[in-house]
């Protein structure tokens, strides 16, 4: 998908007529949400429970989401305060960090 270079010919950024709103975000947003942050979510609604970046690539069981992904894409998440920091324990020289996402936080 091209995307236009001229800002002002009344056309959205990925190449089409904007028609309204929900068709302009139902374009766009599998441009600008990750696989990791959704997949990190639907874990902590399935799981109610805290989980760690490990836990939740290990719950994955996706090449494609490894630990360094899943944890900026988490990281990314607690900085917009879609999921909050429970807790953190040392596991083998280094530190696990839980998150968890809230019930109640107006999210879906």
């Amino acid at each position: 998908m091209t995307r236009s270079a001229n800002k002002g010919n009344g056309r959205d950024l990925l190449g089409g007529a904007p028609d309204d709103a929900a068709d302009v975000w139902g374009r766009l947003v599998p441009y600008v949400i990750h696989p990791a942050k959704v997949a990190a979510i639907e874990a902590m609604l399935w799981m109610k429970q805290p989980l760690s970046c490990n836990q939740l690539v290990n719950l994955f069981d996706n090449d494609d989401l490894y630990l360094s992904l899943v944890s900026y894409h988490v990281g990314q998440l607690v900085k917009f305060s879609v999921v909050r920091r429970t807790g953190s324990c040392q596991r083998r020289g280094a530190t696990e960090t839980f998150y968890y996402f809230p019930e109640g936080t107006g999210y879906p």
